[in-house]
């Protein structure tokens, strides 16, 4: 039995030594993404656009690679997402980050 709120508490209660992966990853295996989602930002940098991927959080992976000024990867994120992505936010984000790199 996964008891998610035990370890949604303990998680808040303490720092892990672990970090925050394996709680993401676990959550994510039992099928609860949104309480693998919250993970999410105590996670790596590095690993949080592919974790918000693997919960389907299009926007906020499309969010962290425009900060990131990656097109490369925000139009992967878009072809990933499909019909199930906020379509015109990622085109706003493509589009305004296209705009402010070719001014360069």
């Amino acid at each position: 039995i996964r008891d998610f709120s035990q370890i949604d508490a303990w998680s808040k209660s303490r720092n892990p030594p672990i970090g925050y992966e394996p709680f993401f990853y676990e959550c994510l295996g039992a099928g609860n993404t949104r309480l693998a989602a919250t993970f999410i930002p105590k996670c790596n940098p590095s690993n949080r656009v592919e974790f918000f991927l693997k919960v389907g959080d299009w926007g906020n992976a499309g969010k962290l690679a425009f900060a990131a000024k990656d097109i490369t990867l925000l139009e992967d994120i878009k072809s990933k997402a499909g019909s199930a992505a906020p379509s015109s936010e990622l085109d706003a984000m493509l589009a305004q980050l296209t705009t402010k790199l070719s001014g360069r």
